[in-house]
């Protein structure tokens, strides 16, 4: 019965070194998956601080849409003060030459400037163009486009390209511009009603 009961001790003790032993390793496992994944983390924001990549925004396309919107309004107002001002007869060709010619010479600075911003003409941007050009342009380019077609005046603003280059104006960090191309037009069909002009946008 002693030798049994020394056998049950020595067995028993043997089997908690055991399990201590398995205790420590899966503790030492832990301790070191936790200290890899430390590791892996800080690498990954050093990474991000080396290579930051910033976002293009589109900002720019936002306000030119708004922009376009104001400048509309100012045109379609500048067209009914024009015709307002024509003494002519409607519909004859000295009504839509003098119509023309009134409009043009009301232009505004803004208006202007909005139609040259960012416009590209044969791969040439309006930055170098001189007055007589961009007079010209406004002429022959822009608003060129007026006749008589079934009873109805057609005011047509000509096609006009817009280039914009979009980028994120960090140049610290990982940049794709992005170019951005716009063009647009508008015709306007003019009837006149008793003394009333009527102001139609052909789509």
């Amino acid at each position: 019965m002693e030798g049994s009961c020394q056998m049950l001790k020595v067995s028993f003790h043997g089997g908690m070194r055991k399990r201590g032993g398995s205790g420590l390793f899966s503790l030492w496992m832990v301790i070191m998956t936790l200290f890899l994944c430390g590791v892996s983390i800080s690498l990954y924001n050093v990474q991000q601080d080396k290579l930051a990549v910033s976002l293009v925004s589109p900002l720019p396309v936002l306000e030119l849409r708004d922009n376009l919107t104001i400048f509309e309004m100012r045109e379609k107002s500048l067209i009914r003060k024009s015709l307002e001002k024509t003494s002519s007869e409607f519909g004859s060709d000295e009504f839509a030459s003098e119509f023309r010619k009134n409009f043009l010479s009301g232009l505004t600075s803004d208006m202007k400037s909005f139609l040259l911003r960012n416009v590209v003409v044969n791969k040439e941007s309006s930055d170098l163009w001189d007055d007589a050009l961009k007079d010209s342009f406004f002429k022959n380019v822009v608003y060129r486009e007026i006749r008589m077609s079934g009873g109805k005046l057609r005011f047509t603003r000509g096609k006009v390209d817009k280039s914009l280059s979009l980028s994120s104006g960090s140049w610290s960090s990982v940049n794709f511009p992005i170019e951005f191309g716009y063009e647009f037009k508008r015709e306007y069909l003019i009837s006149k009603v008793g003394s009333n002009f009527i102001i139609e946008e052909s789509d």
